[in-house]
């Protein structure tokens, strides 16, 4: 078997939960989607929002599990995937985050 190293700086963990952003330039909307991994670095979610490479944004997370505390943070959009029920899947690094 050859030898795997993992070159991820924090591990990912599966979740279900809603994720709430906010964009900078859009005063007072509120959009909301599902989270569905979440790291130290990033977070991918499903949305019907079509959102730009770039897009900067406050996010969040409110997951269900007792072990992950709520967090707050601001992320740039890096990945987005076009799925096939008219949503999207958007990755984000996690420019910054702090529990809620």
């Amino acid at each position: 078997m050859a030898d795997f190293k993992e070159k991820r700086e924090f591990f990912r963990m599966q979740v279900d939960c809603e994720i709430h952003r906010k964009h900078d330039n859009q005063e007072g909307n509120v959009y909301m989607g599902r989270c569905t991994t979440l790291s130290g670095a990033g977070v991918s979610f499903i949305t019907t929002d079509n959102l730009n490479i770039g897009d900067l944004f406050d996010v969040i997370i409110n997951p269900q599990q007792t072990l992950t505390p709520p967090m707050r943070g601001k992320a740039t959009v890096i990945r987005i995937v076009a799925l096939d029920n008219s949503e999207f899947e958007i990755g984000a690094t996690l420019e910054t985050s702090t529990p809620e």
